[in-house]
């Protein structure tokens, strides 16, 4: 067979490749692929699970439901205060704050991120003086795109209102007595696996390829790591910090590359099944410790004593690169009967 193509003036010239690899194609009816629909549990309360109910009597577990706020969330222990709740996606650098004199607090959103575009319903973070996240609101388009305030002052176009939102609350419970195991939160009458506890680092994870091929379970790290630390007078022995602000309110492990968090590409809401073609490799960790006496900063020729407030800067240590074998091995993908 003889393959034609369009030039970019319009004419139907003979392929230069000729047939090569090429095969003729047709297109596959609708009727060959499965079937399924999206539910929710009847249970009557406000966090509902959402189902995947194949036409064949299949179940796959999608996530969870917040009624109230009328969006899909995850089940997590957000800001280590030992309450989890069910948080929606969170807008990534929304976090510029304005208050007016008018007492309302407004946020800008990054619009360029897909889950952002201008919207009716989108969620950011508010932060403490520390730039520290410690609350999500709801992000409510201001009317008209201008807020004029009683005294004449106006905000320009891209901010949003900040509206306070309490989140759904579920109770945790971590099952099984080997080192990884299953993390369940009760909501309603039961109690439904929804992710991976590493009980040996003590830690949430996720699965991910590790370094040596493996599938591990990798924790849930802090990636914003700090160079502009030593700990001579001189200032020539550089050491990295990290922010203790993790799960159960401390870091436990430190990552570089962004994003490994609690939105990871894998949901933390997979525990029952996953798909170990689409899993990503996870990032270089390293070692979280204390932190030495004294810290310094500045250079070699001005080097001073760096004094912090340990309740809005809680510097951590980073140590080496913690080897694949410290984190669980995760060896089985076992498919659940409805």
């Amino acid at each position: 067979m003889q393959p034609y193509s369009r030039t970019s003036d319009g004419r139907c010239v003979p392929d230069a490749f000729g047939s090569g690899d090429l095969m003729g194609t047709s297109e596959i009816s609708l009727q060959r692929f499965a079937h399924a629909s999206v539910e929710e549990t009847t249970v009557n309360t406000r966090l509902r699970e959402r189902l995947l109910v194949g036409d064949d009597g299949s179940l796959q577990r999608l996530g969870y439901f917040d009624t109230e706020l009328g969006v899909d969330c995850s089940l997590q222990d957000r800001y280590g205060d030992g309450t989890p709740n069910c948080a929606p996606r969170v807008c990534s650098n929304s976090d510029f704050f304005s208050r007016t004199s008018c007492g309302r607090e407004l946020m800008r959103s990054d619009n360029q991120d897909r889950d952002c575009i201008c919207g009716p319903s989108l969620f950011g973070e508010r932060l403490d003086a520390s730039l520290r996240p410690v609350a999500i609101v709801r992000m409510e388009p201001i009317p008209e795109d201008t807020l004029v305030c009683p005294d004449g002052e106006s905000v320009d176009e891209g901010f949003y209102e900040a509206i306070d939102v309490e989140l759904a609350t579920a109770t945790p419970q971590v099952d099984g007595s080997g080192r990884i195991r299953a993390i369940e939160y009760a909501v309603g009458d039961g109690a439904t696996a929804t992710g991976f506890f590493d009980a040996e680092l003590d830690a949430t994870c996720v699965p991910a390829r590790a370094s040596d091929g493996t599938i591990r379970c990798i924790p849930h790290a802090q990636a914003a790591i700090f160079d502009q630390f030593f700990l001579d007078d001189m200032c020539t022995l550089g050491v990295r910090v990290v922010a203790a602000w993790g799960p159960r309110g401390r870091t436990v492990v430190a990552a570089r590359e962004f994003p490994w968090n609690l939105d990871s590409a894998v949901s933390p809401d997979s525990v029952v099944s996953f798909d170990t073609r689409a899993l990503p490799d996870a990032p270089r960790l390293y070692e979280v410790g204390d932190l030495p006496p004294s810290l310094y900063s500045g250079s070699s020729w001005d080097c001073r004593p760096y004094v912090f407030d340990p309740d809005l800067e809680p510097w951590r240590l980073v140590g080496p690169q913690m080897p694949p074998a410290r984190f669980g091995v995760l060896n089985a993908v076992i498919e659940r009967s409805p």
